[in-house]
């Protein structure tokens, strides 16, 4: 049966995956400042060697992959290393400080996970509870 508790809990989980999977807007592109982001999701990218497309290319990047932000030399382009150790440059406006969906999907299991075992602790304490209350409203009435 669905009681009022889970109810709330998965309302709540529900509400904290929709706010973590909307997409990225304009605010959270990265500069050269920024010492980590993100590739962003839904493609790959290709990394160059240097800061335009003219450059020779190193090889793709995957969306969501943690990357390190080196530096940028102008508002197109930014040095990143990835998490393959590659060293090379990509168009800034794919990077991001947001963690790409699948981190977030992962953060988000956990905290259900997590949810979840502190629910089943509280529904196993719940009938010792309630013989407690019971014998205080006894012991209340016989005062």
């Amino acid at each position: 049966m669905f009681n009022f508790k889970q109810f709330i809990i998965a309302s709540l989980l529900f509400t904290s995956f929709v706010s973590f999977a909307e997409e990225p807007d304009e605010n959270s592109t990265v500069n050269a400042a920024t010492p980590n982001g993100y590739i962003s999701d839904n493609l790959f990218i290709f990394m160059h060697t240097g800061p335009s497309k003219n450059y020779r290319i190193l090889g793709s990047v995957d969306a969501g992959t943690p990357i390190t932000i080196l530096s940028g030399a102008n508002d197109e382009f930014v040095q990143i290393k990835d998490d393959k150790a590659r060293e090379g440059w990509v168009e800034s406006k794919f990077v991001t400080t947001e963690p790409g969906l699948k981190q977030q999907l992962e953060t988000v299991n956990q905290t259900l996970v997590e949810t979840q075992e502190a629910l089943n602790d509280a529904q196993q304490q719940l009938p010792m509870l309630q013989q407690n209350n019971t014998n205080l409203l006894a012991e209340n009435a016989s005062l």
